[in-house]
């Protein structure tokens, strides 16, 4: 008799412990869930910002070469454009992602790199005035510029994921 009722009290306890910790629990892994999204999407960031940045910095060379005239060796334009493209297609749809889930200044360093990124994409397109056949293989200044300010915003937009996320 003692041991049914022993094993009825804890049964009953366990019960009551399971139903009050549920909640809780599912509280975790919901969060961990998020928290796991939102780095996924912090990758996802990064990964298309600097391909975004080598493919602009290859379109740019491609240009100066096309410029001085010396265009052996040249790689598909066309396809370096389409993958450029479709990484751009990816920087968007991740900052936009990061907008609708947050945290509010994840959103806003991405969009800071979205920003440095349109202004590198105004460059692709640029060459010095002096493009010796020595100086093709320079990146302009106001080219390099304009990458370093992506190579900054991306930075910063890692030490506040890394912050919140």
């Amino acid at each position: 008799m003692w041991t049914s009722l022993i094993t009825g009290v804890f049964t009953l306890v366990g019960v009551s412990l399971g139903v009050v910790l549920e909640p809780l629990r599912m509280s975790f892994a919901e969060r961990a869930r998020l928290r796991s999204e939102g780095a996924d999407r912090c990758v996802r960031l990064v990964e298309a910002a600097t391909l975004t940045r080598s493919l602009l910095l290859e379109i740019n060379y491609l240009h100066r070469r096309e410029g001085s005239g010396d265009i052996s060796g040249v790689t598909n334009e066309d396809e370096i454009f389409a993958q450029y493209r479709a990484a751009r297609k990816d920087l968007k749809q991740v900052v936009m992602l990061l907008h609708l889930s947050g945290p509010d200044e994840v959103a806003d360093a991405a969009e800071a790199v979205r920003r440095a990124d349109r202004s590198l994409r105004a460059t692709r397109f640029v060459t010095d005035l002096d493009h010796s056949p020595q100086q093709r293989d320079e990146v302009p200044v106001k080219v390099r510029s304009a990458a370093d300010l992506l190579d900054q915003a991306l930075l910063e937009f890692v030490k506040i994921g890394r912050k919140f996320i």
